[in-house]
């Protein structure tokens, strides 16, 4: 996986924002044919991850309590997830850290940063085109999921997913019919291409 595809990426017209997809790119675990067991890695084998720019996403205006992303170690939880931690008060999760680990990384101590608010169908939806929506999770971000540029193991069956943001709808509607195909082909997984207005 080169990393000059991912910077091909950025460089292109009406792209806001590029995000690795930590969860779809995850390499693929190793098997034992011996054994109907297979031990669980140590390592989250799951991750969303959201845009750092907070211009770049279109639900940042629906965080509830703390802000939306300014550091790269941080994350932002959904309102059940944060209930659930801490039913009575899930603001005062805002500014502690929880610690998780993560594949070629190791354990990262992680500050939660923003809860986000209930949200209606339409922002379900939203999270949902781009398999996000989960009401119990939280989320990564981009600059989070950078370092994996350069890790030429970092990739599942020879590709890499990303999620592209695009300025605006014509802007998305035009790379997808230029260009979807022959990044799917080069090794690179476009999942998903959203707009930031219409």
């Amino acid at each position: 996986i080169s990393p000059e595809l991912y910077r091909e990426l950025c460089r292109a017209d009406g792209i806001a924002e590029v995000v690795i997809l930590y969860g779809r790119s995850l390499p693929d675990l190793n098997i034992n044919s011996d054994s109907l067991m297979q031990a669980m890695p140590d390592y989250e084998t799951a991750g969303y991850v959201l845009p750092y720019n907070k211009e770049t996403f279109k639900l940042a205006d629906q965080i509830k309590y703390g802000t939306y992303f300014t550091d790269v170690n941080q994350i932002i939880l959904t309102y059940d997830m944060a209930v659930s931690l801490m039913s009575d008060s899930p603001e005062k999760l805002i500014g502690q850290t929880i610690t998780k680990n993560y594949y070629g990384v190791g354990e990262v101590k992680l500050e939660i940063v923003g809860i986000m608010d209930k949200l209606n169908d339409i922002e379900k939806k939203y999270l949902d085109a781009m398999e996000m929506y989960d009401e119990n999770t939280w989320f990564l971000n981009g600059k989070f999921a950078e370092q994996y540029i350069y890790n030429e193991e970092f990739h599942n069956n020879g590709k890499r997913s990303y999620m592209l943001y695009f300025d605006s709808y014509r802007d998305m509607k035009a790379f997808y019919s230029e260009n979807y195909e022959k990044y799917n082909e080069s090794g690179s997984l476009i999942m998903g291409l959203t707009a930031i207005s219409e």
